[in-house]
């Protein structure tokens, strides 16, 4: 009966020891590759992953390596988001783009026109606005 406690009690600390050895993989895999699902992991993976986490790299370093070890397949899907794009200019835009441009026909421009003139009036850059308006009114 006491062989048979020994036994289980080395049992128990070695399952304890491998479970937490896991935990640490885990938590360091993760630290560097937020998105990634260890359970997907080879053991080989694991491995490449503890050895380049452990060495001497810089964290970006690091993380960079890392990534070249897992596959899409090892990543949670990122969530797609929808932003919408304000395409239609501000009065205020308008009067900016008529003190570099009069002549410009703002109705003939794409949405990517329109867009290129409303980050350079948004930078307040004037030698930017003028480029932009310069390029535009050169096609």
């Amino acid at each position: 009966m006491t062989r048979f406690l020994t036994a289980t009690a080395i049992a128990a600390l070695l399952g304890t020891g491998a479970l937490a050895q896991t935990q640490l993989e885990t938590s360091t895999i993760e630290s560097f590759l937020p998105r990634v699902k260890v359970e997907t992991l080879t053991d080989q993976q694991i491995q490449g992953l503890m050895v380049i986490a452990q060495g001497g790299d810089s964290e970006s370093e690091k993380g960079l390596k890392m990534r070249g070890l897992v596959t899409e397949a090892n990543l949670e899907a990122i969530d797609t988001v929808e932003i919408e794009v304000q395409t239609e200019l501000t009065e205020a835009e308008r009067a900016e783009i008529g003190r570099y441009a009069p002549e410009l026909d703002i109705a003939m421009l794409s949405d990517i026109d329109i867009q290129r003139l409303q980050n350079a009036i948004d930078n307040g850059d004037n030698t930017e606005i003028e480029t932009v308006v310069r390029d535009l009114m050169a096609n």
